[in-house]
């Protein structure tokens, strides 16, 4: 596990977040977070998927010049964007593995919140532009939070 604070040059974040923090950005709706028993009003989250085994967006290509060009990927598997919603108390819901093969991940927060992502006892928080590396294949958990609109996050899985 690595973390990275100020991962992208400030040019490049703020077309993302430009991009993503808009009314005209597509967000899907998810009854479940980890498991589809994890059921109920506290485990609805959106996502806009980027990519899974090719484009899956037009904005694609933004994402590719303006955050995957920082990084060495050989293989992209997936690429999602995360909105978590504001709760009056800060959830942490059940933990997970993205994929049950080893593999690298990457958890880029968007804004700074109360929330965090949870790898074994290690909490890292949700720190604007904090690029949190690790891999995925290893049972972690998300959370809410209550000190912002919500928690936004790209969620990226590659060899």
């Amino acid at each position: 596990m690595k973390v990275i604070d100020n991962f992208l040059p400030k040019n490049d974040f703020d077309e993302l977040t430009k991009l993503i923090f808009n009314s005209y950005f597509a967000w899907y709706i998810n009854f479940f977070i980890s498991d589809k028993k994890e059921t109920g009003e506290k485990n609805v989250y959106f996502t806009h998927r980027i990519y899974d085994s090719g484009p899956t967006s037009g904005n694609f290509d933004l994402i590719k010049n303006k955050l995957l060009c920082h990084m060495d990927i050989a293989h992209l598997i997936r690429v999602k964007i995360n909105c978590y919603p504001r709760l009056e108390k800060v959830t942490k819901h059940n933990s997970h593995v993205d994929y049950p093969f080893v593999h690298k991940g990457l958890i880029l927060s968007l804004n700074t919140c109360d929330g965090f992502t949870m790898i074994g006892n290690k909490k890292i928080a949700s720190v604007e532009n904090r690029a949190l590396f690790f891999d995925p294949s290893k049972s972690h958990s998300s959370t809410t939070c209550t000190d912002a609109k919500a928690r936004f996050n790209i969620n990226i899985n590659y060899h």
